[in-house]
C-alpha cells in the first residue's frame, strides 16, 4: 500500500500536471525534418560548434529547455541521466537552451548542478549548449514547439521532450514528458544511426512550468498514475450511465 506521505505528494503532482497539460499545437514536431547542421552553439566551456560537429555516428538525444529553470528540466535530466547509466557507451546527449539570453556560466552551472544530484554517471558525453537566437530556433526548428515567458519574466514555459537525431541532422522520434526507458532509447537511438525516421511516441506532453522539485521527483510514478486514473474515470462514468439508465427503466 502507499505510505500517506507519498501517495499526498502523488495528488499534489498530479493537480500540478494536470494544470500544465499542453494542448496538441503546443508542439508538432515534423518527423524527418533537418535541423540546421551549420548553426554554431556554444558549450559550457565557451567553446563554439557547429552542430554537425556535435551529432555522432551512433545518434543523438537533443533537450530543449533552459538551464536557469528551477523546475522540471532539472528531474528531466536526472531522470534522463539515469536511464541511459545502463548504456555503453553513454549516447551524446544536447541539452540545449531555448533562452537566447543565457550563457556558458549558465549552463556550467546547469552541469554542475546535474552532476551533483547524479555523481555517479558519467556525464562526459552531454553538452550543454547555448548561443544566439537565429541559431538555437535552426537546432529545435523541426520540433516545432511553442514557448512563452511567465509574467515576470523568470520562467520560460515549454513543453518537455527528447528528441532523437540521426547523424544527418534529422529528426528521427521524439519521446514526450518522461515516458521513455533504456531499452526503448536504445532502440530508438539504433534506429537513428541507421538513418530511420520513426514515429511519435505516446503524446503525454507536460509543460515545464514551476513544478516543485521535491514533488516532481516522482513525476513517473504520477504519469502512470494519470493512465490509470483515466480508465477508471471512463469506467465509473459507464457505469453511472448504466445506473441511470436504470433507474429510468423502473
Amino acid at each position: 500500500m502507499m505510505r500517506p506521505s507519498r501517495l499526498l505528494q502523488l495528488v499534489l503532482l498530479i493537480l500540478a500536471l494536470c494544470s500544465g497539460i499542453a494542448r496538441a499545437q503546443d508542439v508538432q514536431p515534423l518527423i524527418g525534418a533537418r535541423v540546421d547542421m551549420t548553426a554554431v552553439l556554444r558549450d559550457a566551456d565557451g567553446q563554439s560548434y557547429v552542430v554537425a560537429d556535435l551529432l555522432t555516428p551512433e545518434g543523438t538525444l537533443l533537450l530543449p529547455g533552459y538551464h536557469r529553470c528551477t523546475n522540471i528540466c532539472g528531474i528531466l535530466q536526472q531522470e534522463l541521466a539515469e536511464t541511459l547509466s545502463v548504456m555503453q557507451p553513454p549516447p551524446r546527449v544536447l541539452f540545449t537552451s531555448l533562452d537566447p539570453t543565457e550563457t556558458p556560466a549558465d549552463a556550467a552551472q546547469m552541469r554542475d548542478k546535474l552532476q551533483q544530484a547524479v555523481p555517479d554517471v558519467d556525464l562526459s558525453n552531454w553538452r550543454f549548449l547555448t548561443g544566439e537566437a537565429e541559431a538555437l530556433t535552426a537546432l529545435t526548428a523541426p520540433l516545432r514547439m511553442q514557448t512563452y515567458v511567465r509574467p515576470g519574466g523568470e520562467v520560460l514555459v515549454h513543453p518537455v521532450a527528447t528528441a532523437v537525431l540521426t547523424p544527418e541532422g534529422a529528426l528521427s522520434e521524439v519521446f514526450f514528458g518522461f515516458d521513455f526507458t533504456a531499452a526503448a532509447l536504445g532502440s530508438a537511438l539504433s534506429d537513428a544511426a541507421r538513418g530511420k525516421v520513426g514515429g511519435l511516441r505516446e503524446r503525454i506532453v507536460l509543460l515545464c512550468s514551476g513544478i516543485d522539485q521535491a514533488v516532481g521527483r516522482i513525476a513517473r510514478t504520477a504519469l502512470g498514475s494519470l493512465r490509470i486514473a483515466g480508465v477508471a474515470m471512463l469506467i465509473l462514468i459507464a457505469a453511472g450511465v448504466a445506473l441511470m439508465l436504470r433507474r429510468e427503466r423502473r
